[in-house]
């Protein structure tokens, strides 16, 4: 079945793809959630620790370890408020702002390559089919493959994805 061969297709290139994050992830000896709180201090360099951690949906203790870590190899650096000494401000170094770059880099080569056998026509093509299942995947994702909503449904067969 072709739509069976196609979502199996898409879920062994998610998952090729996540490998290759993790593992240029691991080449700047960095996580997921180490990257993901650069990228959110890049985002709004005046955002609280607090407010992190709520984003992240972490503990406060949890994100503490991880700020710790980037403080560790140099991707952070705190810096005392003015206003009240006791606190401080997370500004990512020179060493982090080029590991986010660096990073990003290599990933979008990643994807030039995953795509470099597609005409600009076809990978317009593309997106716009995904686009069109992006629109249709809640319901699908939701659904389990008897056909239940997964949250009703008994046999716990759910979508691949």
């Amino acid at each position: 079945m072709l739509e069976k061969d196609l979502a199996i297709y898409l879920r062994n290139t998610q998952e090729k793809l996540k490998e290759i994050m993790r593992g240029k992830l691991q080449d700047y000896d960095l996580s997921y959630r180490l990257i993901l709180i650069l990228s959110l201090i890049k985002e709004d360099p005046l955002t609280s620790q607090k407010e992190l951690a709520e984003k992240m949906k972490l503990t406060q203790g949890a994100l503490s370890v991880s700020i710790k870590e980037l403080l560790c190899k140099n991707m952070l650096e705190q810096i005392p408020l003015e206003e009240d000494k006791r606190y401080n401000r997370l500004k990512i170094t020179e060493l982090g702002h080029n590991t986010i770059k660096q990073c990003i880099e290599d990933i979008d080569a990643r994807y030039r390559i995953l795509f470099s056998n597609f005409t600009n026509e076809e990978l317009q093509d593309y997106d716009d089919i995904c686009t069109d299942y992006g629109n249709d995947h809640q319901c699908i994702l939701s659904t389990c493959i008897c056909g239940y909503n997964s949250s009703n449904c008994a046999c716990n067969v759910h979508c691949f994805i």
